[in-house]
């Protein structure tokens, strides 16, 4: 049995994150009294807390830990989240595996700066929540404009992580990603990057090309336009070298 639940954080209109009036005002903290977090609470059980952290070329790196008596807290002062830090969490029954045992999950949409925390109590209750990290907070409101926290989307399985990875990634597949391709099959994109690194012509990627259509793929390639005009002054043609 899995299901999906979707907690929804409120909008501040009608509390102090309301910038009412002819004046604006500027948010430097999130008071744990307004709907900031998505939150969990377990009255009993014992669980192992799973979080991912990484770095280039060494992604979404798994950490299983359990949780101690007091407060752990984990998240990003980057301004993003990305692979430093994962803006997501699961709580696991202590020996759930990929195809056993029961999950919760907690997955933040949004990439700035977020915070998720897990506190155990002195009765061995467990509470786990995960928001917008309020830290060096500087969040300008004109008069009239409200700030709206981002969703976090909660999940559960009975069935191990893998049952609770499908159950993202169908939400996210149906209700996250957007665009003409979002259920469709999607053109290759061709990263030329470990092939050439820095040294790419027109003729190394025309090759690249060739392999591609030899393969059948229906594929596309980009350059950044920034890169490109920073190291040779908006005077590379390889796009158009290349055609279509």
């Amino acid at each position: 049995m899995s299901y999906l639940l979707q907690y929804y954080d409120r909008g501040f209109a009608g509390n102090p994150y309301d910038a009412g009036g002819d004046r604006g005002m500027s948010l430097d903290f999130l008071p744990q009294e307004f709907p900031c977090y998505g939150t969990g609470d377990f009255l009993w059980g014992g669980y192992d807390l799973l979080h991912f952290h990484g770095r280039h070329t060494m992604e979404r790196n798994l950490e299983r830990v359990p949780p101690m008596h007091g407060k752990q807290s984990f998240g990003s002062r980057r301004g993003t989240s990305s692979h430093q830090h994962n803006p997501f969490v699961v709580l696991a029954e202590s020996g759930t595996t990929e195809d056993f045992g029961g999950c919760y999950g907690m997955a933040l949409l949004y990439s700035g700066n977020f915070s998720f925390e897990v506190e155990q109590d002195q009765f061995g209750q467990t509470r786990m929540q995960i928001g917008m990290l309020d830290e060096m907070m500087d969040y300008p409101l004109a008069p009239g404009e409200c700030l709206y926290t981002p969703e976090a989307a909660m999940a559960y399985s009975a069935d191990g992580l893998a049952a609770l990875s499908h159950i993202y990634h169908e939400m996210i597949r149906n209700h996250v990603c957007r665009g003409k391709y979002k259920n469709a099959r999607r053109p290759v994109l061709i990263n030329n990057w470990e092939a050439t690194y820095f040294h790419f012509t027109a003729e190394k990627i025309g090759k690249l090309a060739e392999q591609a259509a030899d393969l059948a793929m229906n594929w596309i390639w980009t350059c950044s336009q920034r890169w490109r005009r920073k190291r040779y002054g908006g005077r590379s043609g390889i796009i158009k070298d290349i055609g279509s």
